[in-house]
């Protein structure tokens, strides 16, 4: 079955009403990487992926269905209390891939805590107005370019670039 059956097999789905939580609540995709990659594919001229089409066709299903009241939160794309919203985390995914990058950069035989600390101290560094010396600072400052904050303590850059 194409792609393009298998969208018409959902949109002739008749729309569930039942006491379900709404669609966005029922199933809490990877929005963002789901949104990243319909991006990737209508920037490119590709066909969406089927996961991307079946996302974005129960999406619509459920707002057009009035289980959602804008296709944002029928998509889990708008942010609820205390969360942050698509951009901010899209660019705290570029802050953290740049952290790892210069995590992998820095020189010499450090243990995983080492390397933590001394990337803490040239972020530091970074952050007091030196110059980028080398690959490692070099990722640092394209990792503050992204607008997301850069972490300030070893925990949270242990956080930011997933150890």
């Amino acid at each position: 079955m194409n792609l393009a059956d298998q969208i018409a097999g959902l949109i002739r789905e008749p729309a569930r009403r039942t006491s379900e939580a709404p669609a966005c609540q029922r199933q809490r995709p990877d929005a963002l990487a789901l949104f990243l990659a319909c991006l990737r594919a209508v920037h490119a001229g590709e066909v969406l992926p089927i996961h991307v089409a079946v996302w974005l066709t129960t999406g619509m299903q459920a707002l057009l269905a009035g289980e959602e009241t804008s296709l944002d939160r029928a998509l889990g794309i708008q942010p609820g209390r205390g969360e942050s919203n698509i951009a901010d985390q899209h660019k705290r995914m570029r802050r953290d891939d740049r952290l790892r990058d210069a995590w992998r950069a820095l020189p010499g035989d450090l243990s995983d805590w080492q390397r933590t600390l001394v990337l803490l101290e040239r972020i530091q560094r970074f952050e007091s107005g030196h110059p980028p010396a080398d690959a490692a600072d070099r990722f640092i400052a394209e990792a503050a370019r992204t607008g997301a904050r850069l972490p300030t303590t070893a925990q949270g850059l242990d956080r930011a670039i997933g150890r």
